[in-house]
């Protein structure tokens, strides 16, 4: 059987090209440290590493929120810390006044709770990193926390951020003024101080009715001050379980980028030899290849 000279050329030509192609393939794979260039260097190998690449978005995108979350959570560790404080401090007040006869001294402290009463709104109105009000719920671009006349209205609202820190958890990363505050309740403390005020400031209320009305006061301070604890003590562990994702996420993102990496990377000295021998065998089929297209098939047969 006849085998024409120019399907013996194409032959080689192909051969040629699919030489060069391999040799074009380890050169690149030499110079990117990656064995997997295309899908088609490896199939099952490249979908393993497009799933390992997907689950480390994912989980950038948790850990950006674990940041987030556990940093929104600090700031508002930091003004419940503050408004205890004041709570703290004007609960101690009404309890040093609770059998105070002398006007002048009641007076004296009434000025004070006004001032940590000013504090106290201040703190309730505390804005996070990016100018929103902490404890406003949805409506962070509003002071939540308004002053009509002597009294405190709550304008925010119930929602309380979350955030994802896995597939499938959440976490609140906020929480509503009104519930910190036991705002609209018996222990809504701004109502509590302003009664306490009112009643120091007031000489008629005096004897057993004066010490029943500042021990009342106190009483709803102490439980106001009970509901931030509470809350703190919720933030906390709020922060802690973020923290202890974080430490998981660290772990799993570097199984993920080792997993990845052996998976992508070239045995770059097992690659180099390789080269080396194509290299080689290219040039002794392209030498080949030009010996023989200066004959004709015909002088062999």
């Amino acid at each position: 059987m006849r085998i024409s000279t120019s399907l013996i050329y194409e032959r080689n030509t192909m051969a040629l090209l699919a030489k060069q192609e391999r040799l074009s393939n380890l050169q690149q794979q030499l110079a990117t440290g990656r064995r997997i260039l295309t899908p088609a260097d490896d199939p099952s190998a490249a979908h393993h590493a497009l799933q390992l690449a997907r689950s480390l978005g994912q989980l950038a995108t948790f850990t950006q929120n674990m940041q987030m979350g556990q940093s929104r959570l600090k700031q508002e560790e930091t003004v419940l810390q503050a408004a205890r404080g004041v709570l703290d401090a004007a609960r101690s007040a009404g309890m040093g006044v609770q059998m105070q006869t002398d006007m002048a001294r009641r007076n004296e402290v009434a000025d004070y709770l006004t001032r940590l009463r000013e504090d106290l709104l201040a703190y309730a109105n505390s804005r996070d990193g990016n100018g929103d009000y902490l404890f406003a719920g949805s409506k962070g671009g509003t002071a939540p926390f308004q002053l009509s006349g002597t009294t405190v209205n709550y304008v925010g609202d119930a929602f309380q951020l979350e955030v994802a820190i896995s597939e499938n958890r959440k976490i609140a990363a906020s929480d509503p003024g009104d519930v910190v505050f036991s705002m609209g309740g018996p222990n809504d403390p701004f109502a509590a101080l302003q009664q306490l005020i009112t009643d120091l400031q007031n000489p008629g209320l005096t004897g057993a009715a004066y010490t029943s009305a500042i021990s009342n006061g106190v009483a709803q301070l102490d439980a106001a001050l009970q509901q931030v604890d509470a809350i703190r003590n919720a933030v906390a562990n709020r922060m802690n379980e973020i923290s202890t994702a974080q430490s998981v996420a660290t772990a799993m993102r570097k199984q993920f980028e080792d997993e990845l990496q052996k998976v992508e990377s070239a045995d770059t000295q097992k690659v180099a030899v390789e080269l080396q021998l194509q290299q080689i065998s290219l040039q002794a089929s392209q030498q080949a290849f030009v010996n023989a297209s200066q004959l004709s098939l015909f002088n062999y047969l």
